[in-house]
């Protein structure tokens, strides 16, 4: 049987790559609000908690921030076709600040757990294998100079 290929993947797929650059980009920026977030207590005995479970429980406390966070999105559309542009992009912009900097904590502190589960490995090496690609790249190269050069602005405004 001839194995055929979804002509929807060349449409998904470059969608799905700038949504994870646009990620990554805030994610850079957002790294010392994390380190700030992690000297919290609260934070410190969640993430002792979180350690003590076993790897699929660990993956399961993902879903926990994207749940609570992702209905934002909807509710931001709303407000902005509502007339409440700016109540809408700021509910959109705070609810994936936060959903970044949680999820991207939980990941750092059970980083090793997380790859003992062979199809998040798999995963995740595919993640660092294309995103090695992009960053080989003379355009992207191009581009993270610029973006770098917006961060660190952005970090001696603040």
């Amino acid at each position: 049987m001839k194995s055929r290929r979804n002509p929807w993947r060349l449409v998904i797929l470059p969608f799905a790559v700038l949504y994870f650059l646009i990620d990554a980009v805030f994610f850079a920026a957002l790294r010392p609000f994390g380190c700030w977030l992690a000297s919290w207590p609260f934070w410190h005995r969640a993430e002792v908690w979180v350690a003590g479970l076993p790897p699929y429980a660990t993956l399961g406390c993902f879903l926990i921030p994207v749940l609570l966070l992702e209905p934002l999105k909807p509710l931001a559309a709303y407000l902005v076709h509502g007339h409440h542009a700016v109540y809408g992009i700021a509910a959109l912009v705070l609810g994936e600040i936060a959903k970044i900097v949680v999820v991207e904590r939980l990941f750092h502190t059970n980083k090793a757990k997380l790859l003992t589960i062979p199809w998040f490995a798999r995963g995740y090496g595919i993640w660092l294998w294309a995103k090695a690609l992009l960053l080989e790249n003379a355009y992207s190269q191009g581009v993270f100079t610029r973006l770098r050069a917006v961060r660190d602005g952005l970090r001696a405004w603040f």
